[in-house]
């Protein structure tokens, strides 16, 4: 089934692509850094004397050497904040779809949606929607969110991820494999995670599969009445001359 693109769907596939693009651009311009600097390589002099026309480049006075090395640690520390800003833009398309359930009188309560844990978004709107998510892709959002985890709550350490790896179902095993075209590195020097952007390409896979679920979902759970004033408001704020056109 299509996806529909009511206004709240819009505003977080802008967010996701955005954030996408932003984060691809930014892992791309480290690798042309690092290209750049092998140009260079062997010179003596520091960064600021070789490029001063790059603006706040003083701020890394080191050596051709000392940066390359510094930007082939780079890409792994930008991928761990990459993991858990992709997550969170995710969660906010769940927020959106209970909240859109909450006014069509389908989700009891007055506590905003914001408020549920990460870890029962995607099991909350499959109860209050009547629907089903793709368990694959559902388990390895929850993977994903362990590492996300592992991440920013443990220095990412990986403590028990590597289990957490072996117990998910072949099927989903092959898919993050299948995207990501390895097994998510777990293994680093003292434990730290060593992702790159092999796990970042399966984090977006999967908040991809899974958004395009929760609107599926949400089509059929939503009343007809919710969608055709969903229909009239979206018009009225964003084509109202069509609307005037009609009377």
């Amino acid at each position: 089934m299509a996806s529909v693109h009511f206004p709240e769907f819009r505003r977080f596939e802008q967010s996701r692509i955005e954030a996408n693009d932003s984060l691809m651009a930014l892992l791309i311009a480290a690798r042309l850094g690092r290209h750049a600097l092998s140009l260079n390589a062997g010179s003596p002099h520091t960064l600021p004397s070789i490029f001063p026309g790059v603006a706040e480049v003083g701020r890394l006075n080191r050596t051709v050497s000392d940066a390359s090395a510094m930007i082939d640690v780079a890409e792994v520390h930008m991928t761990y904040m990459a993991i858990p800003y992709v997550l969170a833009v995710h969660s906010t398309l769940l927020v959106a779809a209970l909240r859109m359930l909450r006014r069509d009188g389908r989700f009891p309560g007055t506590r905003d949606p914001s408020w549920i844990d990460l870890s029962k978004l995607h099991e909350t709107f499959q109860i209050q929607a009547s629907a089903s998510l793709p368990i694959t892709w559902l388990k390895l959002f929850h993977f994903a969110r362990e590492l996300r985890n592992r991440i920013i709550h443990h220095g990412a350490l990986e403590g028990g991820l590597k289990q957490k790896w072996l117990h998910l179902p072949t099927s989903a095993k092959a898919e993050w494999q299948r995207v990501a075209t390895r097994s998510p590195a777990l293994s680093g020097p003292n434990q730290v995670l060593q992702v790159d952007t092999n796990e970042l390409r399966a984090v977006l896979a999967i908040t991809k599969h899974l958004s395009d679920a929760v609107n599926v979902g949400l089509q059929s759970a939503l009343s007809r009445q919710f969608w055709i004033q969903t229909v009239v408001d979206d018009a009225a704020a964003n084509s109202p001359d069509v609307l005037h056109s009609n009377k």
